[in-house]
Formats: C-alpha cells, sequence, structure tokens
C-alpha cells in the first residue's frame, strides 16, 4: 500500500484520467506533488482510500450491532451476514485497485465500489433501521406491560385525568407497533442493486421510526404525569398527633389520608416504571438485572404494605409513621431511582467500552495502510478516550446496588459522584465515535474524486504531474 499524500498535495485535475479532484488549484497540488508521482498513481491512491473509508464506516456498523442487545438473534445473524459480505467485498476491491494497471481497472473497481457494495446508501440505512425497530418493538412490549401494571393504581387514584392520560399510554403504544411492524424485514431485504429506487422506502422506514421514537416519549410522560397527579392532588403536612377520639370523623384527617394513599401511588407507579426500564435494558448483566429486580420488588411490597396501613388508619400519628416509613424506608425517589439510573447506564458503557475497544484493534490495520498522521492520532485517541471512560464505569454498578435508602442523605455525594463519571463517559465515549468518523473523513477527503469516462491503457501510466 503506497503512504498516502498530503490533502493539498492529492488537489490535481487529472483529465487524462477522466478523474476530477476537487478543492484547492492544481498549481497548489502541483507544487507540493513529488515530480515521479504519477496521476495514475493518484487516482489509484484515491481509490484505495475510498475503499478504506468504507472499511472503517462497515467496522462501526459491525460495533453497533454487537453493542445493541435489544436486536433480535435472527435480525444480528442477517446483519452481521451483511456486513460480513461487504467487507469480503471491500476486501477484493482493495486487492483489485492495488492490483490495477489502467484507468479502465481503476474506474470499474469505482463502479463496483459505489454501486455494488453502496455502504452508506444502503447498508448503513439497513443497521440502522433494524437496530431501532428492533429496540422499539422492545419497548412496545415493555409499556404494554406498564398500562396493565398502573391500571388498578390508576383506578385507585380516581382521577379522570389520569385515566385518560392511561388510554394515551395505550393509543401511543399502539400507533408505535404500528409503525414498527415490519420495519426490520423489509429493511433487511433492501439490496445495493436496488438503490436508488428504494432510498425513498429508506427515508419512509426512517421517518417512521422517527415517529415511533415521539409516540413513545410521550407515553412515558403519560406515566409521569400520572405520578404527577397523584403527588400533586393533595399537598399534605402531618401535623403533631392527636387523639384518635379527635379525627375519626375529621374531614381533614380524611384528606390527609387520601393525600398519603396518592403519595403512595405516586411512588407505585415510579416504581413500575423503573422495572420497565430495567426490562429492556438488554445490556444489563443478568446478576444486575436479577439484582435491581429485588430491590423494585422489595419496594413495592413495601409501598404496598404502606397502602394497607394508610387505608386502615385512625390517627395522624399513624399517618404521619407510615409516611415517615415511605419517605425514609422506601427513599423511591432519592435512591432507588438513582440505582436504577447508574447501574442501567454503566452496564451500558461497560458493553460499548468493550465494542470500541474491539473496533479500535480492528480498525489498526487500516489506519496503517491510510498512511495519515492524524488517523494515527486519532485512533490512538479512541484507545485513550476509552481507556479514561473505563476507569470510570468501573465498580459503579456494585457500589451503586449496595447503596441503601438507610443510607441517605449520606450516600448523596455518592449519587451525584457516580453520575458525573457517567456523564463524562458518555462524553469520552462520544469523542471515540467521533474520531472514528474522522478517520473516515480523513480517507474520504484525502482525494476527492469523480470517475468520468474510460480512458485507455495507453494513457494511464506514463502521464506526470509536473
Amino acid at each position: 500500500m503506497r503512504r498516502h499524500l498530503t490533502k493539498a498535495t492529492a488537489i490535481s485535475l487529472i483529465a487524462a484520467a477522466g478523474i476530477f479532484v476537487v478543492s484547492a488549484s492544481s498549481a497548489q497540488a502541483q507544487a507540493l506533488l513529488p515530480s515521479s508521482t504519477t496521476k495514475f498513481q493518484q487516482a489509484q491512491l484515491t481509490l484505495e482510500h475510498q475503499i478504506i473509508a468504507r472499511q472503517v464506516q462497515l467496522a462501526l456498523l459491525g460495533t453497533e450491532v454487537a453493542n445493541a442487545a435489544n436486536v433480535t438473534t435472527s435480525d444480528r445473524s442477517a446483519l452481521s451476514t451483511i456486513i460480513t459480505n461487504e467487507q469480503g467485498a471491500l476486501g477484493t476491491d482493495a486487492t483489485n485497485a492495488a492490483a490495477a494497471t489502467t484507468f479502465a481497472e481503476l474506474q470499474a473497481i469505482g463502479k463496483a465500489v459505489t454501486g455494488d457494495e453502496r455502504v452508506y446508501a444502503v447498508v448503513t440505512g439497513q443497521v440502522n433501521l433494524v437496530i431501532g425497530a428492533d429496540n422499539d418493538t422492545v419497548t412496545e412490549a415493555g409499556y404494554t406491560s406498564l398500562a396493565t401494571e398502573i391500571g388498578p393504581l390508576v383506578t385507585e387514584l380516581g382521577s379522570t385525568r389520569a385515566t385518560a392520560l392511561l388510554a394515551d399510554i395505550t393509543s401511543r403504544v399502539t400507533a408505535a407497533t404500528s409503525l414498527t411492524t415490519g420495519v426490520s424485514a423489509e429493511a433487511l431485504a433492501l439490496t445495493p442493486a436496488g438503490y436508488p429506487g428504494n432510498q425513498s422506502q429508506i427515508k419512509t422506514w426512517t421517518y417512521q421510526l422517527n415517529e415511533v421514537g415521539r409516540d413513545l416519549g410521550y407515553a412515558k410522560s403519560d406515566v409521569k404525569a400520572i405520578e404527577a397527579i397523584a403527588l400533586g392532588i393533595h399537598k399534605i403536612h402531618v401535623p403533631k398527633p392527636i387523639p384518635v377520639t379527635a379525627v375519626t370523623s375529621s374531614v381533614s384527617f380524611q384528606q390527609a389520608q387520601l393525600a398519603l394513599e396518592h403519595r403512595i401511588l405516586a411512588r407505585q407507579v415510579q416504581l413500575a416504571l423503573l422495572g420497565t426500564e430495567v426490562a429492556d435494558a438488554a445490556n444489563v448483566t443478568t446478576s444486575d438485572r436479577t439484582a435491581l429486580s429485588t430491590v423494585i420488588t422489595n419496594e413495592q411490597a413495601a409501598l404496598s404494605t404502606d397502602a394497607t396501613n394508610a387505608a386502615a388508619a385512625t390517627s395522624f400519628a399513624e399517618l404521619k409513621a407510615i409516611q415517615t416509613a415511605m419517605i425514609q424506608d422506601e427513599r423511591v425517589y432519592l435512591v432507588v431511582t438513582a440505582q436504577v439510573n447508574l447501574v442501567l447506564a454503566a452496564d451500558n458503557d461497560t458493553v460499548v467500552e468493550g465494542g470500541y475497544t474491539a473496533l479500535a484493534t480492528e480498525l489498526g490495520p487500516l489506519v496503517s495502510e491510510l498512511g495519515s498522521t492524524n488517523a494515527n492520532t486519532l485512533l490512538a485517541d479512541i484507545t485513550s478516550q476509552v481507556t479514561a471512560a473505563t476507569s470510570l464505569t468501573n465498580g459503579v454498578s456494585a457500589e451503586a446496588l449496595a447503596l441503601t435508602p438507610a443510607g441517605y442523605p449520606g450516600n448523596e455525594s455518592q449519587i451525584k459522584t457516580w453520575s458525573y463519571q457517567l456523564n463524562q463517559v458518555a462524553r469520552d465515549l462520544a469523542k471515540a465515535r467521533n474520531d472514528v468518523k474522522f478517520i473516515e473523513d480523513i480517507a474520504l477527503s484525502t482525494h476527492k474524486i469523480h470517475f468520468l469516462k474510460p480512458v485507455s491503457m495507453s494513457t494511464t501510466t506514463t502521464t506526470t504531474t509536473s
């Protein structure tokens, strides 16, 4: 593989080759281009870099498929086969490009790269659509179960608005499901040969999944709105205990009792939502999922006991004791919600970190072949960002699971620290992904070419730029 030239060096007009290079004057290019480098060699190097860019993209797509645990087994296998086949085809293209001796051969290979593989126009679309649709399918099922679970709570709440919101959850999920159904199978049936005819299909399905994202977002907002109704119907302040004989027929006692029951309901709704999110988050380890489910189940049982006790209470003193248990012993919002969010994020980050570590190894030979100092720097930065992210992620799940409601507010600083760490991890991993795309951009932009008409072999191997 030839070492690549600088971007400015590569910019020139290759008329004899039928290849037009853009974005700088040919005078600039000629000033920097070694006189021994032929136009054919430039065109050959350009094509090789175009192939490398697509190989980088396929490596990234393969990593994203591996990291997306909600993709079905059959869909994952199908996507992996597509990516492997494209990698094989591009490997052949690279070999042929290195062995080519005429512009006509380069042009034929270039057409195969852009027309037969369609890495950007078709394969990337397939991967994004299938991952999106499969993930949405899991979420839709989760919200269907959630609506059933919170039904009795909404009935007990006795709010017309909450009942309407519950109905909207079902409506949103039904709409989302209708848009998601069939997308994965149809996307997997796409072929590069079908482009550009299938471009409108890709756009339609992408639009549908954007709508699904909005519908599911509204469904979650509905759940939180029901919770807010339960919290906001009555704002109570339990006064000092007073004798039972003075409260059993008191309107204020009944209001306080109902308010407490609604606050318990709000926490039960939140736990139901957390349970759904744990079930939907496929990158959570088996042991962590079990631990989170146990935490949620225990909290649900404790709140159920609180609800029973609140309904049977006959004094403000009893209501105050129950409220203390609800707030301090359970700590649904301040501890349990944080535990779930931290563990889900940390476990997902761990999977992504593993994926990017493998991706950096896979990209190594391609970056070496590209011969770009900037690309080598970016590859090193991927490893650096992932290493930093991994050091921040390590131990967070285990430590978060060890939190207890009784430890609050002493554990509040730990929760804030871990939340900050995982925010930093997200930034590090985003930078790593950007590095991958920058490497791809270097390969694409080192030489920008447009194949025009074929030229004869006699014009290909002797013309120099000087």
